[in-house]
């Protein structure tokens, strides 16, 4: 059997077809490039070489792979409901994709073993999904991202059922407790269960973990041997002159936080930080557009020739003040006259014990602008939910920023909110006006007389709204090209 297949690979003669001397393939006997000649696919229109069917070999690949998806016929033993469960959330994921690939097929076939013999408990956290993700590894290509039990996750989600992903920072902060080394790890891991039971959010741990790792693996470069509990009062001095201006300020009092619970702990003896003068705040001053620019995005959201998206995006921003993280989540409840958004309300923390913006506003009629850029607004968005409801997803959120593709009712990436907004204000003005410029115009246009009132209203906090009844202002400069080659 070996020596005839020897012979076969073996195998020359001129091609029948092209007549060249080459080495011959298939009972056809005739050679490679002959046998898949490449030419433009019939049913993705790539010009790739032509395999098995005439297809390309990603359209033979997922010919395939849906065939096997198909023959699924909901017979499997499951070891419990809530297994099968989650084998139909997964199988969803799959048919969304336009191609199937031969990972996909493997995925399902672990899936399909680990639910007929091990019973899945009730998925609460994503940090579970860690833990089923490391305990079960499926077959990947590109880590988690491909990981099955990420898509299980990302489907849990959008029915409701997880927080989003970003806000579970769970992960990180282990990752960053054991990136600060044995040493410091006891006293670190108490400080950070204090944060937690101070009610601290997430985001505000990572904070003071990233700042104490910045400050260990400075200390790692100065001398191996030093950790933060062994420490000087000049050591943390030098640091922090290293630091920039902005954020000298808020390493300062972290590092205060941190000493003085170590201190209190009796993990060191003094506090090195206790007769530091804390670093100067720098002056503030609040850029904002000029009049011609707010003009110019005005005229853009009147246009009827404007994109719906972009125009009332920055209309959001604009006269709303909105942040990245509420339009992500932001959802569309009523469209009658008026258009109705609901915004998502987060659990309070330490310093944010209050909702001061509504969970609810109802856009206004006036001016009729306005409500011509709503129902324009409104018409685009419809479509585009229409189609993530027609995909395999009709219990998807109805959310005010849909992914343009419609292949999911995933909430968008806040840094694709922000590119949005760049595109927007690049196309009204000319320039990249960045989002933080939009939200300080909105402030100061919401400021009458030195009355900042109306900014608590909007959802900010009185301390950084008064800011607006005193801080000088400047007018926003857009960077040439030249400005930002030398940065």
């Amino acid at each position: 059997m070996k020596e005839r297949n020897k012979d076969l690979r073996n195998r020359k003669g001129n091609c029948p077809i092209c007549g060249l001397y080459r080495q011959l393939i298939g009972k056809g006997v005739i050679c490679r490039p002959c046998a898949h000649p490449v030419m433009k696919c019939p049913k993705c229109g790539t010009v790739a070489k032509l395999h098995t069917a005439g297809l390309c070999g990603l359209c033979y690949g997922d010919k395939r792979a849906r065939k096997y998806f198909t023959a699924l016929n909901g017979t499997e033993k499951f070891a419990s409901q809530y297994n099968s469960y989650l084998f139909e959330l997964y199988l969803k994921t799959v048919h969304r994709r336009l191609r199937i690939r031969d990972i996909d097929i493997l995925q399902a076939q672990y899936l399909l073993n680990v639910f007929e013999s091990t019973t899945i408990p009730t998925i609460r956290s994503w940090s579970h999904i860690y833990e089923l993700a490391s305990k079960y590894p499926a077959p990947c290509r590109r880590g988690l991202k491909c990981c099955p039990w990420n898509k299980i996750g990302y489907m849990l989600f959008e029915l409701g059922l997880l927080i989003p992903k970003a806000e579970d920072r769970c992960r990180q902060i282990q990752n960053h407790i054991l990136k600060l080394g044995a040493e410091n790890e006891p006293a670190v891991r108490e400080f950070q269960e204090y944060l937690s039971r101070t009610n601290r959010a997430q985001s505000t741990q990572v904070g003071y973990l990233n700042n104490l790792l910045g400050f260990q693996l400075w200390l790692l470069k100065m001398n191996p041997n030093l950790n933060l509990l062994s420490v000087s009062r000049t050591l943390v001095e030098t640091y922090l002159n290293g630091l920039s201006t902005s954020s000298r300020e808020s390493a300062f009092w972290k590092f205060h936080s941190f000493y003085r619970f170590c201190k209190m702990r009796k993990w060191i003896l003094i506090h090195p930080l206790d007769d530091l003068t804390p670093p100067p705040k720098s002056q503030k001053k609040l850029e904002i557009l000029s009049e011609a620019s707010i003009k110019q995005i005005i005229e853009f959201m009147k246009s009827p020739s404007s994109p719906p998206e972009l125009a009332f995006l920055l209309a959001l921003i604009l006269f709303y003040g909105c942040t990245p993280a509420e339009l992500t989540h932001a959802q569309i409840t009523n469209f009658g006259n008026d258009l109705e958004l609901q915004f998502r309300r987060t659990p309070r923390t330490q310093g944010n014990k209050s909702y001061n913006r509504h969970s609810s506003i109802k856009l206004p009629i006036s001016p009729l602008w306005f409500l011509k850029l709503q129902k324009r607004f409104y018409s685009y968005w419809l479509t585009h939910f229409q189609l993530v409801q027609n995909k395999n997803n009709r219990n998807a959120i109805p959310l005010l920023m849909i992914n343009t593709y419609s292949y999911s009712g995933r909430p968008l990436r806040q840094n694709y909110i922000c590119s949005m907004v760049s595109k927007g204000t690049q196309l009204a003005t000319g320039n990249v006006v960045p989002y933080r410029i939009l939200r300080q115009t909105c402030g100061h246009l919401q400021t009458h007389s030195g009355d900042a009132s109306a900014l608590s209203r909007l959802g900010w906090s009185a301390a950084y709204s008064f800011n607006y009844t005193w801080m000088p202002r400047i007018y926003y400069t857009p960077k040439s090209k030249t400005q930002e080659a030398v940065e």
